[in-house]
């Protein structure tokens, strides 16, 4: 299952600065800083392999899609071309003079039509 939500450990740091003049409490001032830095990937062990083989990965699949789009273009021309022969093979039987020519031309239709 994949996760919908993942940790995502994060480097944040909590900081508190005071500052003085000599020991009188009236001249102190506190200030608290939080500082955030890059998101890290440690925790995954780099099991995805980070931004380089997402965009390797992307490009590969691209290239593999417009390939078989190629490739179903050429089966739905051979598909076309079958279909019209089909027709052709139907009207010469259709319109056969000798029974030889018909009987033959009927067993290629009936091949035709199993495979």
């Amino acid at each position: 299952m994949k996760p919908e939500i993942a940790h995502v450990p994060i480097n944040l740091h909590l900081q508190q600065l005071l500052v003085s003049s000599g020991d009188d409490p009236s001249q102190r001032s506190i200030y608290n800083m939080v500082t955030l830095g890059a998101p890290a990937v440690h925790h995954s062990r780099f099991t995805y392999g980070g931004l380089a083989r997402i965009k390797t990965f992307e490009r590969e699949t691209n290239e593999r899609l417009c390939y078989l789009q190629d490739k179903l273009q050429d089966v739905l021309i051979l598909n076309s071309d079958i279909n019209d022969a089909l027709d052709h093979l139907t009207q010469t039987i259709a319109s056969s003079s000798t029974n030889m020519q018909h009987s033959v031309l009927k067993l290629s239709l009936e091949r035709v039509d199993r495979a």
